[in-house]
């Protein structure tokens, strides 16, 4: 019984305590009416302002009145809401990370001129490597001292080569620029490697046949003249991140796949989106991949849940098709080897045996997910110098930026923490190629 009268009690309670209230609720309500429907139309704008800048190229869901292709704009709350969301992240990454480090790399970019006179570093720029004008790349080298600038490295005996690492930067396989990446390459630079970031076909003036063919080139570039820059050849790693690293596995074990291993034929669910090369790649002795997308068909299935599926450019750039999808994908082509030619020690040409993987914890556009699953697949195929490092408080850019852009600084933690794993991975890499001749 009481407690019966004590539930009436605080009903009453509740029942004032809302009618005193609403003298208070409804003029905030009005008067937080028009910031709302102001925040709505915000909204739309930014969503429609994304999707007109990146949706339309290739978008077969573009409307057609009287033989006119109209704008594709979403109407759906709910997807405008996760674009805005996305856009909005996109503007704090630009803020917080792009901008920070371009004001750096400016100022250490004029303290170096400064100081050249007496540094034994240099920057080779703008070097044609394809056979079109807009096809260049920048080496980051050292040079010996005496040497002049068209002296060749292979003059002097005494210099060492130094490892080479071909650096494949990322941005939705639609964007970047290899001086974006200068912060990171002239670390690496400091630190002993000779270092290679190209510029390469991008969406929408290039497709996954153009890109793999530009990383193919530089890779043959590389191979060809990198002595002259101090480096070794024969020492050559591939380093991408996010889309970079699924372009450089890709091109890898696409060479590898399409030349040596048939795919099972009972698997017809894979289409290649690009024919396989006559001429096979150098060997490369190792790849370093950064946050990588190794699966499309996981990873569109994880834009749409993030709502940002028609703004990226990857379903486009692989070719719309779930079997194109898996054609392109490193760790499905991985998947679909006949395991039978694995077992009878059908050799993969051109897989390099040694893989370092590094991915964020904190990583929320490439889950770690899809680095775990190409550990497994090459791992499958024989692979037996496979790291994965997930590094926690790490997000999806900071493997290549460091954390408050410190990737740059060669002394701080991030950067040695860095430097460590790849260090070590290049001289286990290097003691892993003397001890065993064949591939797996």
């Amino acid at each position: 019984m009481n407690s019966v009268i004590s539930f009436i009690g605080r009903k009453d309670v509740r029942i004032a305590v809302g009618i005193f209230s609403l003298p208070i609720i409804l003029p905030l309500s009005v008067a937080a009416f028009p910031a709302v429907v102001l925040a709505i139309i915000c909204s739309y704008l930014i969503t429609w302002a994304v999707y007109l800048a990146y949706a339309q190229r290739d978008n077969t869901k573009r409307p057609v009145y009287f033989n006119t292709q109209l704008p594709y704009l979403p109407l759906s709350p709910y997807r405008v809401a996760l674009v805005t969301k996305a856009a909005l992240s996109a503007v704090f990454f630009f803020i917080t990370d792009v901008l920070p480090i371009s004001i750096k790399w400016m100022a250490k970019k004029c303290f170096a001129k400064r100081s050249e006179s007496t540094s034994s570093s240099r920057v080779c720029e703008d070097i044609h490597y394809g056979s079109s004008q807009d096809k260049k790349l920048d080496v980051y080298c050292s040079e010996p001292t005496g040497r002049g600038a068209g002296e060749a490295a292979t003059k002097r005996a005494d210099y060492p080569k130094l490892p080479v690492v071909i650096f494949i930067y990322g941005g939705s396989w639609s964007s970047g620029d290899k001086r974006m990446y200068g912060p990171m390459a002239s670390v690496m630079q400091e630190k002993g490697y000779v270092v290679v970031v190209p510029n390469y076909s991008t969406f929408p003036t290039g497709y996954l046949a153009e890109m793999v063919s530009d990383i193919r080139a530089v890779i043959e570039w590389t191979v060809a003249h990198i002595r002259t820059y101090g480096g070794d050849p024969n020492n050559l790693y591939i380093m991408g991140h996010s889309a970079g690293a699924h372009l450089g596995a890709y091109t890898i074990v696409h060479d590898a796949v399409g030349s040596e291993v048939k795919l099972s034929k009972s698997n017809t669910s894979i289409e290649f989106p690009l024919p396989c090369y006559s001429i096979p790649l150098p060997p490369i002795r190792g790849l370093i991949l950064l946050s990588g997308v190794y699966d499309i068909v996981d990873h569109y299935q994880f834009e749409a849940n993030r709502g940002v599926e028609e703004v990226s450019a990857m379903a486009r750039v692989m070719g719309h098709k779930t079997k194109k999808f898996k054609g392109s994908s490193p760790t499905c082509l991985l998947e679909a080897i006949d395991f039978k030619l694995i077992l009878n020690g059908k050799p993969i040409r051109s897989l390099p045996r040694n893989v370092l993987l590094i991915h964020g914890a904190d990583d929320s556009t490439v889950p770690v997910s899809s680095s775990r699953k190409f550990v497994r697949a090459l791992e499958k195929v024989g692979a037996d110098h496979v790291q994965l490092h997930v590094l926690e408080g790490v997000d999806h850019s900071q493997p290549v930026t460091g954390k408050s852009c410190d990737l740059m600084l060669a002394t701080t933690p991030y950067s040695q923490k860095f430097f460590r794993l790849l260090d070590r991975f290049v001289l286990d890499s290097t003691l892993n190629s003397r001890r065993a001749t064949p591939h797996y």
